[in-house]
């Protein structure tokens, strides 16, 4: 009588053999996507940011254009889930024309706003000695010219 082959170790192994690496691709798919997610509504800010600063928005001929801790205390508000720091998180640079002491119209104004994700800080927190934690910040510019 000939006897059946029984493969379910088999198939067992395979699975266990198979099922992390297919559960660390499925990760890292989530990853990518929540870390875009987050970039593009951060390039929104900045660019929202850049904008607010490029206006004139004050009657002061000394200086008619907001304030850095204005433009900086009204950027990264409505993402839900991110931290964002006004103090740490944002700056506003000032390309003025060469030939004008002041902030003037032409002139580029640049906004950098970095914004922590502690979702995927926790996701990657666990990998010790870990180069990731580059992956739960995101980091974002925008430039605009001066009206």
């Amino acid at each position: 009588m000939m006897r059946r082959r029984n493969d379910s170790g088999a198939v067992a192994l395979e699975v266990a053999l198979l099922m992390p690496v297919f559960l660390m691709v499925v990760a890292l798919i989530v990853v990518a996507g929540v870390r875009t997610l987050y970039a593009g509504l951060a390039e929104n800010e900045a660019r929202r940011a850049a904008r607010m600063a490029s206006i004139h928005t004050t009657s002061s001929t000394s200086s008619p254009y907001p304030a850095t801790a204005a433009v900086c205390g009204q950027a990264g508000l409505p993402i839900p889930g991110a931290t964002y720091n006004a103090a740490t998180g944002c700056s506003v640079t000032n390309d003025m024309n060469p030939l004008n002491s002041s902030p003037g119209e032409g002139d580029l104004v640049t906004v950098e706003l970095t914004y922590g994700i502690p979702m995927l800080q926790a996701f990657v927190g666990w990998v010790p000695g870990s180069s990731l934690d580059a992956v739960a910040t995101v980091t974002v510019s925008a430039s605009v010219i001066r009206e």
